[in-house]
């Protein structure tokens, strides 16, 4: 699907994520393909989790080394990551909606990992293909198919 009004402001920076309900494929808002294609690798790399990319480098990855989902590590190590990822997004500039219902905040947008579930109360519009619609991405509002060309 695409996403629009969310992600990075801040040149050539990325945010991707192994974690993505309902299908935990992974996930990726960017300012650039070139960070695009840093973070997704560096998930690769890592076993899944979350990988952030600023200003062109690696900034932040947390590793979820059980299925891209979660770890087994203990607790304080995953907490050391985190916060060290939390504190790399704090220097990002990110998009938001700032609109009487809106669908992004301000800050770090941890909570995009939800915004694949489908579900959610979100206000779609493109869907991305799948078994159930592999003719290309589907707009759930007019039910039109748009051929995806690679």
């Amino acid at each position: 699907m695409f996403w629009l009004g969310c992600g990075p402001r801040t040149p050539d920076a990325a945010l991707a994520c192994s974690m993505a309900h309902d299908k935990h494929n992974v996930w990726c808002v960017s300012s650039s393909n070139e960070a695009m294609a840093k973070a997704v690798n560096s998930l690769a790399d890592n076993d899944g989790g979350w990988a952030l990319v600023r200003e062109g480098e690696l900034a932040a990855r947390v590793r979820y080394e059980v299925a891209g989902l979660m770890s087994c590590r203990p607790a304080e190590a995953l907490h050391v990551e985190m916060q060290a990822l939390y504190s790399e997004g704090e220097k990002v500039d990110w998009m938001y909606e700032p609109s009487f219902q809106p669908r992004w905040y301000p800050g770090f947008p941890e909570r995009l990992a939800w915004a694949t579930v489908t579900c959610a109360p979100w206000r779609w519009v493109l869907v991305a293909p799948s078994d159930y619609a592999p003719q290309g991405l589907a707009n759930v509002q007019t039910g039109a198919i748009h051929p995806v060309v690679f």
